[in-house]
């Protein structure tokens, strides 16, 4: 095109159905991998939300049992992801309770059973003296018989305000000689041992002092030693001696009295646990001494320990690690 004039024209053409056909190819393709890859990303959320969901399912499903009144219910749930730390910590949790509620139905039977006793005892005794003639010497064997269980009712009761009260106890920590308040405790004990011709045994070295609370810490001792005359064997000793191990003092309460089974031993500190051998012997006792000295003993940091053979004697022995 010169000064208006046209000298001639170019005619381009080409076949655009391939192009097409490309392009319809290429939408296809794109339409299959995102149908593909949108398939895929549903397949694996629901797998995904599946493996969520049923630890959860079972965590709820648990959560209700314990909520129905269930308890020790444990779910069935092992990973090693946040959610399997959730499932072990809620198993924790629900032993735990379980432990915590067995106590209390245990606890309530006891003490019902340790209150029973002592009223139908009393109870029988006072029908005794209003239905019957008695002479004075009945008349003061029976009102003996009747102190006496007052005296186990009361003895209960104390233990028990005792244990309840350990919670609440501001620990007053002072330097505790070892020999002289275990030479005091033995003192109020001589009666008793002697009336079985039992022999008590001081051999704490002077030298060992500990901090603790004396009030807390006689407590121990009166229950332990207690425990070595109760179960002790006549004519037979109850020893108590100071010993250090690896840098450690110790207190060790022995005795050659009836012993417990090894099976009894991880079972006595707890509350109102009685082993089947002191009731053969039919042997008084509510089962509380030797979980408040457990208590005691936890309160202070003390470690103690039970070393024992049938008819050969116990041992219990205090880790002072402060």
């Amino acid at each position: 095109l010169s000064q208006g004039e046209v000298y001639g024209i170019i005619v381009i053409s080409a076949y655009v159905d391939e192009v097409y056909e490309e392009i319809s190819r290429f939408t296809n393709t794109v339409i299959l991998i995102s149908a593909t890859v949108l398939l895929f990303v549903i397949l694996f959320s629901i797998l995904v939300g599946e493996r969520i969901i049923r630890p959860v399912r079972k965590l709820t499903e648990a959560s209700r049992e314990i909520l129905n009144g269930k308890m020790g219910v444990v779910a069935d749930i092992k990973r090693a992801d946040e959610i399997g730390v959730l499932a072990r910590t809620f198993n924790l949790m629900s032993m735990e309770l379980h432990k915590i509620e067995t106590g209390r139905k245990r606890f309530l039977g006891s003490v019902s059973h340790e209150l029973k006793t002592p009223l139908a005892s009393i109870k029988a005794l006072i029908e005794s003296l209003s239905y019957g003639e008695t002479d004075d010497e009945t008349l003061k064997e029976y009102l003996a018989d009747i102190n006496s269980e007052i005296d186990r009712m009361s003895s209960l009761v104390k233990s028990l305000l005792t244990a309840e009260r350990l919670e609440e106890i501001q620990l007053k920590i002072m330097p505790v000689c070892l020999k002289d308040e275990v030479e005091n405790i033995l003192k109020l004990f001589t009666p008793i041992a002697q009336k079985r011709n039992m022999q008590l045994q001081n051999n704490c070295s002077g030298e060992h002092t500990v901090d603790a609370d004396r009030e807390m810490f006689r407590e121990v001792l009166i229950n332990l030693v207690d425990n070595g005359i109760k179960y002790g064997r006549d004519n037979g000793n109850v020893m108590l001696e100071t010993k250090i191990e690896k840098g450690i003092t110790c207190l060790v309460v022995k005795d050659n009295g009836i012993g417990m089974d090894e099976k009894e031993l991880p079972f006595i500190f707890d509350n109102f646990y009685r082993v089947d051998e002191a009731r053969a012997y039919d042997i008084s006792g509510n089962g509380i001494g030797l979980f408040i000295v457990k208590k005691i003993c936890e309160m202070h940091g003390f470690d103690i320990m039970v070393k024992s053979e049938p008819f050969k004697g116990s041992e219990f022995i205090i880790r002072f690690n402060k």
